[in-house]
């Protein structure tokens, strides 16, 4: 088992390769029921809703302070002017992947790749390595609570069969947690916890969906190695087609009118950011994966306020990587026509994707 695989994680399989990511469609905002909350899943009504003020966070809480710490932290990490050494670890990462065997690209190279980023940034000696290296690996492939899920997931029988094993991990990462808090006081930035784990966990959750939808579309994968100026307008359209995030949950903190609806004070609002990301009122041939568009108007990295504070991060290191990748394997094709999935009630990625790497072609000495 890789040193990244996760204990009784709790996937469905799927058969559905044609398009995984393909949302329910978008419709006018309505008031659910069931969920006892608003839903928005059109593109004009989900980017409003984004830039209205007056919705906070799900839990009511405002987040200026953790996005003023998370900025800070990020500033104070300087990925923006690593671009060379992210580059270097890419390469040589790639370059120890066995090309003669299966592998999978999840475990082999996404979740060690982004720990490798957190140690160039921090400059990391070999303790502080194994330290953050143990932190990672038990949130590897899951959110900071995804002990609880793995806990109350699947059958009776089977939640009985894997206890242990689950409990056992869900320890292990109440601890890590408790370990990164520390660890964050120590480094004097408070926003290190959520830049942690959107490097290790967030970033390679996206580069999943994006590799598997790639590998699902060859001719535009072929398109992308023919002409790789276009990996900035092809990450866009990745995230836009196969975003990670396919919900936002979010509150009034006072009451207001949003495309033609009242919300009240203190009622839920859920964004369906993957539906609006393919609202055809918005985007042309919306199903279509298509490199060429000219406007990157999709929500995967949100809007207004609540707009990523590393969306420029995300861009820089999944062109890097994803251009790495396609140089140095040009035959990289899928190996398993099934996919088994971890979707919560934010995000929804791939656990694993098994694929065959074909010959090498040699790097140009540096």
């Amino acid at each position: 088992m890789s040193k990244f695989a996760i204990p009784g994680c709790p996937v469905s399989s799927s058969l559905k390769t044609d398009d995984p990511f393909a949302p329910p469609p978008a419709r006018a905002a309505y008031f659910s029921e069931d969920l006892g909350a608003w839903v928005l899943s059109r593109h004009q009504d989900v980017l409003a809703a984004m830039r209205a003020e007056e919705l906070v966070l799900g839990q009511g809480l405002p987040d200026s302070r953790p996005r003023a710490d998370a900025i800070n932290a990020l500033l104070s990490l300087k990925f923006q002017d690593l671009r060379s050494e992210i580059e270097e670890v890419t390469r040589a990462l790639l370059q120890n992947l066995d090309a003669n065997r299966s592998v999978d690209l999840v475990a082999e190279f996404l979740h060690p790749w982004s720990l490798e980023l957190v140690f160039m940034a921090l400059k990391s000696g070999r303790r502080q390595r194994r330290r953050i290296e143990s932190i990672g690996r038990y949130f590897a492939g899951g959110s900071a609570d995804v002990g609880k899920e793995f806990l109350k997931s699947g059958s009776k029988t089977a939640r009985i069969r894997h206890y242990p094993e689950r409990a056992w991990f869900a320890i292990r990462q109440r601890l890590s947690q408790w370990h990164l808090r520390r660890l964050c006081r120590e480094l004097q930035l408070p926003g290190f916890r959520s830049v942690f784990l959107g490097v290790t966990q967030t970033l390679p959750s996206f580069m999943a969906n994006a590799w598997l939808d790639l590998m699902l579309h060859p001719l535009e994968l072929q398109r992308l190695r023919d002409n790789p100026e276009l990996i900035g307008n092809a990450i866009d359209e990745l995230l836009r087609h196969a975003g990670l995030v396919h919900t936002l949950e979010r509150r009034a903190d006072n009451a207001l009118e949003l495309c033609g609806i009242e919300i009240a004070q203190g009622q839920q609002v859920f964004l369906k950011v993957s539906s609006a990301n393919r609202d055809p009122i918005e985007f042309a041939d919306t199903n279509c994966l298509d490199f060429t568009r000219r406007q990157a108007r999709h929500l995967a990295l949100g809007a207004g306020h609540h707009v990523c504070v590393g969306a420029s991060f995300v861009r820089l290191t999944a062109a890097v990587a994803t251009t790495e990748l396609l140089r140095r394997f040009p035959s990289l094709h899928l190996d398993e026509s099934s996919i088994t999935w971890r979707r919560g009630a934010v995000q929804y990625s791939p656990t694993a994707i098994m694929v065959r790497l074909g010959p090498e072609i040699s790097q140009p000495s540096r």
